[in-house]
């Protein structure tokens, strides 16, 4: 153990003391917290007792085997009152590095100073003001009708969507779209625009598609570049929803798509949610200009946005993609290995899967407030479900964590796993998948589970497509939303809530209902 004395001089006179922690002890948070013996009690101790004279600096590794554990080391740092310094990142993978930026770029508080936050907000209106005049200068073609596919004519294809800002979810989306490209409309080659290019490749490459896809950034020039050389214009999955800065580049692009002649696409898109009447003005005249408009649910085809443009309902692409891995060629050993700990011991266990994700609560009906309190009464009531079910249950559950997104733009799924543990303690036995697995290892995950309960809403489908005993719990109080309507749609609404009407006795009879495939599933592994 390392310590180096320092001070700082400020209003107050402050000595710091910095403590340099070991790869193991960077990686013991949740264990610390489920009460077993580690280096990071030690780290703990003698950190508790120094910061009576001292602040406290923890000064920890960034390193292959420790990169994916620093939120909840930083988390749990930043609850003990101490501060966190991460040293020099070494030795990572390509993706790693991702990971390792997009958390130093996002996860930490934000230290800009105010000549940098201008030229942040300066250059944020800036791209909006382009765009702003792009659909201006497009507007004659905006309100244009929709041309006819002639699919002969169709072998390249330009995708766009919400891509840069994904997560391994939306990767099967996206592998689920190309599909439906090359086999109704034989697309073989795709331009995909992404504003974090290195992070959409990260997650195409775990994908097994028909169609070769060059990723390039979404820049305005680009989006000219492309649409010279392509038969068709993608919205590529995923929603239509209130986010104005994504919506003004998507209207633009597609007034310039439509400007060229060339056919739109809106593949099995979510509608919605909305809260300014300029963002569903501005959706309403994206639609108006698909040659071929499908949703993903029955709710979102009755949407006042497309309902009268008789969209076709097909399910999440995600599903065509899921289904297509029936041998997971691509199954990596990192996402292998990892599993292979998550489940060690847990042989005469039920193995029951948790995916939970921190709460926007931009879209309640009912106000940002009451969303706030709802989302801290959920998770005192989630905690106190799984505790009361395993202390009910005659075979002992083992709850495995894993994240659909764990980075941080999109917010990290670790968050709400790290409060989830200091809620439960030890008195259940709870894992968590610490990394950034791809589509591959969350399918070789959940085939091993007994039962799954989710929220993000392809958690739910994930869990869903492999056919486990799977319950889903809808993240928009109030008025529920798109994980309320996939379970309506798979004939399965008693499977799942509303965030604001969980209670545990719901869980408890869900799990009850669903046990005696959950016990199939255990005696085959016996």
């Amino acid at each position: 153990m390392a310590y180096n004395n320092s001070t700082t001089k400020g209003p107050i006179f402050v000595q710091t003391k910095t403590i340099t922690l070991t790869e193991n002890a960077t990686c013991e948070v949740h264990r610390l917290i489920s009460g077993l013996e580690t280096e990071l009690n030690s780290f703990l101790e003698q950190s508790t007792r120094a910061s009576s004279e001292y602040k406290i600096i923890w000064s920890v590794p960034v390193t292959s085997q420790t990169v994916h554990c620093i939120v909840t080391l930083y988390l749990f740092a930043t609850d003990q009152g101490f501060t966190v310094q991460l040293e020099q990142a070494e030795g990572l993978t390509e993706q790693q590095t991702i990971f390792h930026n997009d958390f130093i770029t996002r996860g930490l508080p934000q230290r800009e100073s105010k000549v940098e936050q201008t030229k942040l907000f300066l250059n944020e209106n800036w791209a909006l003001l382009v765009d702003t005049i792009n659909i201006i200068y497009r507007l004659p073609s905006i309100l244009k009708s929709p041309i006819t596919i002639n699919t002969k004519d169709c072998k390249t294809a330009l995708l766009i969507g919400m891509y840069g800002g994904e997560h391994v979810g939306d990767a099967a989306i996206l592998g689920g779209v190309l599909f439906r490209l090359h086999n109704d409309f034989g697309i073989t080659q795709a331009e995909l625009l992404s504003h974090r290019p290195c992070h959409t490749q990260r997650l195409l490459d775990g994908l097994q598609v028909p169609v070769s896809v060059t990723v390039l950034s979404s820049t305005n020039k680009q989006v000219s570049k492309s649409l010279k050389k392509v038969d068709m214009l993608v919205f590529a999955g995923g929603p239509i929803m209130d986010q104005p800065r994504v919506l003004a580049k998507q209207i633009a692009v597609a007034g310039a798509a439509r400007n060229k002649n060339l056919p739109i696409i809106i593949d099995r898109v979510g509608v919605g949610p909305f809260k300014r009447k300029v963002s569903r003005f501005v959706a309403r005249k994206i639609v108006k200009l698909a040659s071929n408009l499908s949703v993903r649910t029955t709710a979102a085809a009755k949407d006042p946005i497309v309902s009268d443009l008789n969209p076709q309902v097909i399910q999440d692409p995600a599903f065509d993609y899921l289904a297509s891995r029936s041998e997971l060629t691509l199954l990596n050993s990192d996402d292998e290995y990892n599993v292979e700990q998550l489940l060690s011991g847990t042989e005469n266990k039920y193995r029951v899967g948790i995916n939970l994700r921190p709460i926007r609560h931009l879209w309640s009906p009912k106000g940002e407030n009451y969303s706030s309190k709802i989302a801290e009464q959920f998770i005192n009531r989630f905690a106190k479900s799984l505790i009361t079910y395993s202390e009910q249950s005659d075979t002992p559950p083992i709850f495995i964590f894993f994240s659909m997104n764990p980075q941080e733009f999109g917010m990290s799924d670790l968050r709400i796993a790290y409060l989830l543990h200091c809620k439960l303690g030890d008195k259940v036995d709870y894992r968590i998948w610490e990394g950034d697995p791809d589509v591959d290892g969350i399918i070789h995950l959940i085939r091993q589970l007994d039962a799954a309960i989710t929220m993000r809403f392809h958690a739910c489908i994930f869990s869903l497509s492999q056919e486990i005993p799977t319950l889903g719990i809808d993240y928009y109080p109030g008025q529920g939303g798109k994980v309320e309507q996939l379970f309506v749609d798979a004939k399965k609404p008693e499977d799942a809530c509303r965030m604001d009407d969980f209670t545990t006795n719901w869980l408890l009879n869900g799990l009850d209902r669903h046990a005696p495939l959950m016990t199939k599933s255990l005696n085959n592994r016996k």
